[in-house]
């Protein structure tokens, strides 16, 4: 299906003006009595800025694991007051343009939240994915360490509170350079020892999240129980070269807090999940076997069902893309993988 547009044929010239410098947000608002702290909306992506700063500052944060009010749904940011907590709050709504509401008494299920410690793989294979996630990571104040191969292999991975494999190839994350074809130093990728180490990682309660094309790296060495549902069709039948394509969101599980019903997913020849389920069939025919309990997959995004091209050009989107999951959890040993299936910090 193709979306519709029109072709401006004649010259024109608009009034614009050059922006320079800092840009100036029109300042939040804080309401209400703060005898216990402030409630803030998980919902502008300048919320998780504010949480970096006031951990770094040495607030106590919270996730609320219920409901608050009506404005404010199960995930919204707690903010215990404390010393200079006022202040800060002040600053915040002024320099980010959130929107603080006082809290008389402490809400229920609170989760407390730590200052997360991130450490992005960058391949020494040139990798645009990666300068754009490690870009929003300083920008929203995530601190964060770069991982090359070597330290991976070799460093201390308990330290991260999650660690993220950027859109790459399989084979270029495993492999890298070719040896010979550059320096020494910046050939050879992760190899056997490196994929062993990550794995080491997750199954003591790390956590890895994988951004589209690098899921099929953790499927394939990790031994997951997913596959790419559209990866084996052909492109006579499905093709998504860079669009928007719409999904349904499970806003109540905590990875998705803050997020629409709703959202847009920036696909570009990128995956779907499905859980990968036991052939029962043999030579001899179908074997008399209990079926093996359903893997435990938590599926957090779905393509929609209908209605899925929201901008771009698509094919097949509704036969092969429709109502598969766009991103899920999985746990190895103690920890969890995350699996996009599309890049998620698209610019």
């Amino acid at each position: 299906s193709l979306t519709s547009s029109t072709k401006i044929k004649t010259f024109f010239e608009a009034k614009t003006e050059p922006i320079s410098g800092q840009i100036n947000y029109v300042a939040g608002k804080i309401s209400g009595s703060a005898n216990y702290g402030y409630a803030l909306s998980h919902r502008p992506n300048f919320s998780a800025k504010a949480v970096n700063q006031l951990l770094a500052a040495g607030e106590q944060v919270y996730w609320a694991g219920e409901k608050i009010s009506d404005d404010f749904e199960a995930g919204s940011i707690v903010v215990k007051a404390g010393d200079g907590t006022n202040e800060r709050v002040e600053k915040l709504a002024q320099d980010l343009g959130l929107d603080f509401t006082g809290l008389g008494k402490e809400p229920k299920a609170l989760h407390q939240l730590k200052s997360p410690k991130i450490g992005l793989y960058k391949s020494w294979q040139a990798n645009m994915d990666e300068g754009w996630t490690r870009w929003l990571l300083t920008e929203y104040a995530f601190a964060h360490d770069t991982l090359h191969d070597a330290d991976i292999r070799d460093g201390d991975l308990s330290k991260y509170h999650a660690i993220i494999l950027p859109d790459q190839s399989p084979r270029g994350i495993l492999n890298g350079h070719r040896p010979g074809s550059m320096p020494e130093e910046f050939t050879g990728g992760l190899g056997l020892e490196g994929t062993l180490a990550l794995k080491k990682y997750v199954e003591q309660g790390g956590t890895i999240v994988a951004l589209d094309e690098a899921s099929d790296f953790l499927i394939t060495h990790f031994g997951l129980p997913v596959r790419n549902a559209v990866g084996t069709v052909s492109s006579r039948s499905f093709f998504i070269p860079g669009s928007l394509i719409r999904m349904d969101i499970e806003t109540g599980h905590p990875l998705a807090y803050g997020m629409p019903e709703q959202a847009a997913a920036n696909f570009v020849r990128s995956r779907a999940f499905e859980v990968v389920k036991m052939d029962r069939m043999g030579e001899g025919g179908k074997e008399d076997i209990p079926e093996p309990p359903a893997p435990d997959v938590e599926v957090i995004a779905r393509y929609a069902k209908k209605d899925l091209l929201m901008s771009g050009w698509a094919l097949g989107e509704k036969r092969y893309l429709g109502g598969k999951a766009a991103m899920v959890r999985l746990p190895v040993g103690n920890g969890d993988v995350v699996l996009i299936g599309f890049r998620p910090q698209f610019r």
